[in-house]
């Protein structure tokens, strides 16, 4: 099979061919310069490899990719410049070794504003360099949301599909902060109400007929409640909410 390297390589030549801009490999451990493909935003490219700049794009890149590799999907953010783009992380046995990084682009109606940020967010550059910037700005691509989330999820599939990361493990960390999310909006929706002992305990009356029928999706949707209610009742005690859970 290809070494990673060359896994990688076969990433970027596929986004080129079939996204509307490429995308960049840009390594963390160790360390090593941003290698972008075919068609991968011509501002980020320079930004990417310019000292005066380079150290912002990576720092960004790196936290948005610690974010996907937590959550199990693409992380979606604005750059320091002022530009949108969005991460995938690369792992090398379950460790942040890397980023793809889509590149920098508009949302429609928001280019006139963004340019103008862009201008100023800048630090000192040469007169070259600036030069280069200026021209690359008008050359930033204009994209609308549901066109960025086809590419988020295309760019996704292929990490897996080439084994570049674990399709298991993703999908493990996806559906951990699925939970996480699900529990965390109805601890939002409870808490404007009261959550007592009695709420807790009701709830069994409903959970043991799912399990018996071994009805999955419903046990693990009157668990996410279960564990709601607990961690309300608790005021988010760890000791307390082990109690509850055990008993």
């Amino acid at each position: 099979p290809p070494r990673p390297a060359a896994k990688l390589r076969l990433l970027l030549d596929l986004c080129s061919r079939y996204l509307v801009q490429g995308v960049a490999y840009v390594g963390f451990d160790p360390p090593v310069a941003a290698v972008p493909g075919k068609g991968f935003c011509g501002f980020c490219r320079i930004c990417l490899d310019h000292p005066a700049t380079a150290d912002y794009c990576r720092r960004m890149i790196h936290g948005g990719a610690y974010q996907a590799a937590i959550t199990g999907e693409p992380y979606y953010f604005r750059c320091w410049a002022g530009l949108n783009s969005f991460v995938l992380p690369v792992l090398h046995r379950d460790r942040l070794a890397g980023a793809i990084e889509f590149g920098g682009f508009f949302f429609p109606g928001a280019a006139d504003e963004d340019t103008a940020f862009i201008r100023q967010a800048l630090p000192p550059v040469d007169s070259g360099a600036r030069g280069r910037l200026e021209r690359e700005m008008r050359r930033i691509r204009t994209l609308a949301p549901a066109d960025l989330r086809g590419c988020a999820a295309f760019v996704h599939e292929a990490l897996l599909s080439h084994g570049i990361n674990d399709r298991a493990e993703v999908g493990r960390q996806h559906e951990k902060y699925l939970l996480q999310r699900r529990i965390a909006e109805q601890m939002h929706a409870y808490a404007r109400g009261h959550a007592g002992e009695a709420d807790v305990f009701d709830l069994f009356a409903v959970l043991v007929p799912g399990l018996r029928r071994r009805d999955r999706r419903q046990v693990l949707l009157l668990l996410d409640v279960f564990f709601t209610r607990v961690m309300l009742q608790c005021r988010l005690k760890p000791e307390q909410a082990k109690a509850q859970v055990h008993l």
